[in-house]
């Protein structure tokens, strides 16, 4: 039976809300879940994602544009990351032209030490 279902929908995009409307109806509705729990307006956008990797990218993009509009005069953004984040951090920040600032973390606390990036940071 599961063959038979992945073979019949093998060739659609699952993300397609023209094929599965109730996909968009989902993300609606999770979207506006989000948006109320965390006291958003009629202003609040959002999408779904299908992944890890997705998500984190888009995350990413998100602050990089956030800070272009906020200070456009940073033509080189910089992320900090713990030597642990997930590689998915690094190909967003290989996509999406934000260099990655990378800091140890503590074997014992599992805290980011990020004073060997202070000296680098930008005060804007």
């Amino acid at each position: 039976m599961i063959k038979d279902a992945f073979s019949a929908y093998l060739g659609e995009n699952g993300l397609d809300p023209t094929a599965f409307p109730s996909a968009l109806q989902m993300e609606n509705e999770v979207v506006a879940m989000a948006a109320a729990h965390l006291h958003g307006d009629e202003n609040v956008a959002g999408s779904f994602t299908s992944g890890g990797t997705e998500s984190l990218i888009l995350a990413v993009k998100a602050a990089r544009d956030r800070a272009r509009e906020k200070q456009p005069h940073i033509r080189e953004p910089e992320m900090v990351l713990p030597d642990t984040a997930h590689a998915s951090f690094h190909k967003a920040a290989h996509y999406l032209g934000v260099k990655p600032v990378v800091v140890p973390v503590d074997p014992v606390s599992y805290r980011a030490d990020v004073t060997p990036a202070r000296s680098g940071f930008r005060r804007d």
